[in-house]
């Protein structure tokens, strides 16, 4: 572990349905979730585990989980918490129910500056998976950084910090 350098990172998971079996209900066209197990979406766990990496490496990092969903959402924020995260914020309710990737996204942001104020610092950075695997669009990562004002690296492979400055490798067509 190397001192002097201390990251506050944040992660945006997404609780999804843990089968290939997607039912939609046909009055308001959003997912039923009733009876189907759900997990942490895939790609945002490989986020989880970048931020994971530095806290090892860097012992004073801070890890911050962030979801939009259901209240059951809140086990998907445990499972997260028991692996590396140190704090996680659920954001819940019925006006959020069926919300596209834009109104996602300005919901994360107005999230992420609250969590921000309470907490008296801001995130150094924000990871987010490559898509979710319900819905496969892999826009809110963007969205979300247009929402704060913040560069974006997509396509992301690793992270590492060198010389006090976060390198993010990333995967390019040659």
């Amino acid at each position: 572990m190397r001192n002097g350098i201390h990251m506050n990172i944040l992660v945006c998971i997404k609780q999804v349905p843990d089968t290939t079996e997607i039912r939609i209900d046909p009055v308001n066209n959003t997912l039923i979730r009733d009876g189907v197990p759900s997990i942490v979406n895939t790609y945002d766990l490989y986020a989880l585990e970048a931020a994971a990496r530095i806290k090892d490496e860097f012992g004073s990092t801070h890890i911050t989980v962030l979801t939009m969903g259901p209240e059951s959402a809140e086990n998907a924020l445990r499972e997260c918490l028991a692996v590396a995260a140190d704090d996680a914020y659920l954001v819940s309710g019925k006006e959020f129910c069926g919300s596209d990737t834009m109104a996602t996204s300005q919901v994360l942001a107005a999230a992420i500056k609250h969590i921000e104020s309470i907490e008296g610092n801001s995130f150094d950075a924000v990871f987010c998976g490559k898509q979710a695997i319900d819905g496969d669009t892999a826009q809110v990562g963007p969205e979300l950084a247009e929402n704060l004002d913040l560069p974006q690296i997509t396509s992301a492979e690793s992270v590492v910090i060198e010389d006090g400055k976060l390198i993010v490798i990333r995967e390019t067509q040659n």
